[in-house]
């Protein structure tokens, strides 16, 4: 079964909203995180609603970690990114999903869950398989876990709590007719 690695940025997207149990089950339960993901999600906690990240880390399970071996190439993959010397942090999350699914048998051949635009264009450059929270939504659709127009309202109320994710101009995009 091959599992999808989840980034800081499309769980903060459903936790804000309070959904992250539907992302859980979109993805069938078989969705994990990476060690910098988990610290950065949960660094962000207290802005999330009551019990999300409860939600998050009963679903994920324990994070994927990486021993000093692999510091180089993860450093590497975050200065891709942009990371500066500066914010040592900066992109830290993302630069350990891709390197973790690019380097590692365990997490090869998943799918990577981003919704950083940047770093979603430099994975798929990888030759990695990328996907974002338009297209959880729009499974969550073809699942019957949501009706029409629901992810698209959604997505909206992601954009209203100040997430930069993507939406397109009306529902059709994310549940066609």
């Amino acid at each position: 079964m091959t599992p999808y690695v989840l980034d800081t940025s499309t769980l903060v997207n459903f936790a804000v909203v309070g959904r992250s149990s539907l992302l859980m089950q979109a993805l069938k339960f078989r969705g994990c995180w990476t060690a910098g993901v988990a610290w950065e999600t949960r660094a962000l906690s207290d802005d999330l609603p009551c019990g999300q990240l409860r939600i998050l880390e009963e679903g994920l399970g324990e994070p994927y970690s990486f021993d000093m071996a692999d510091a180089k190439g993860i450093e590497d993959t975050r200065r891709a990114l942009g990371g500066t010397k500066r914010l040592g942090r900066q992109h830290y999350g993302e630069a350990e999903t891709i390197y973790g699914v690019r380097n590692h048998q365990h997490l090869c051949r998943a799918t990577i869950v981003i919704d950083d635009i940047s770093a979603g264009h430099y994975a798929r450059a990888q030759g990695l398989s990328v996907v974002n929270t338009p297209w959880i939504l729009k499974a969550a659709f073809y699942r019957q876990l949501l009706v029409c127009p629901e992810p698209f309202e959604l997505l909206q109320k992601m954009r209203a709590c100040g997430r930069g994710v993507w939406a397109p101009t009306d529902h059709t995009d994310i549940c066609p007719p």
